[in-house]
């Protein structure tokens, strides 16, 4: 009597694990699911903690890991996201910015109308490439391309581009050194390309 009790202690015990492991997948799917339709397109592997705040026309592809607390801003421009790139918490994203230099209007009151008026350069892609890691409390704005590979620093505010396989902290972010050498960078991008994981795309400029 003992091993049938056993038995069905062992079987309820099995059970009960089985079904809260399901239960606990398929909220997590549907929490995945409703993070990301706030996105305009959207790979697979996309993992977005709470509390972020997506608005306009964001791209994400692959394997990508959002913090908590990022707040993407896409304008009239994109923001595009590549494989393999994760935020730390707290990141903002800009796409776009507001003319100062409007006569006779607040600031809060200059339209679309008004920025196309005076050229449009109000609204610029903010394009983030592949294997970027990008830090706590980071600020992206206009018009700005994350070269592959590259890391930005907690709290830098980067105002332009920077080059593949660079580190940049600081306000305005200023780069420090290179992750790679340039041989580094062919052999790790050969191991990433026998990865399936090339990001098609040529080497690394160290000369910006």
């Amino acid at each position: 009597m003992s091993i049938f009790k056993n038995f069905v202690k062992f079987t309820t015990t099995f059970y009960k694990g089985v079904a809260k492991k399901l239960i606990k997948k398929i909220l997590y799917n549907f929490i995945v699911r409703r993070r990301t339709k706030a996105l305009t397109s959207c790979g697979s592997n996309v993992r977005i903690n709470k509390n972020c705040n997506f608005q306009g026309n964001i791209e994400c592809g692959n394997n990508i890991h959002i913090g908590s607390g990022a707040y993407f801003v896409s304008t009239k421009a994109k923001l595009i996201i590549k494989d393999n790139v994760m935020f730390a918490p707290n990141v903002t994203i800009y796409t776009g910015d507001h003319p100062v230099n409007v006569i006779g209007k607040h600031i809060i009151e200059i339209t679309d109308i008004d920025k196309e008026k005076m050229g449009g350069v109000f609204d610029k892609d903010v394009i983030i490439e592949e294997g970027c890691w990008i830090g706590t409390r980071a600020i992206i704005l206009k018009g700005v391309t994350i070269g592959r590979g590259s890391v930005i620093g907690a709290g830098a505010v980067v105002t332009k581009d920077v080059p593949p396989y660079s580190i940049y902290v600081g306000v305005p972010a200023a780069r420090t050194f290179a992750r790679f050498t340039e041989e580094e960078i062919k052999e790790h991008e050969r191991i990433l390309a026998e990865r399936g994981l090339s990001p098609n795309s040529q080497s690394a400029d160290f000369h910006r």
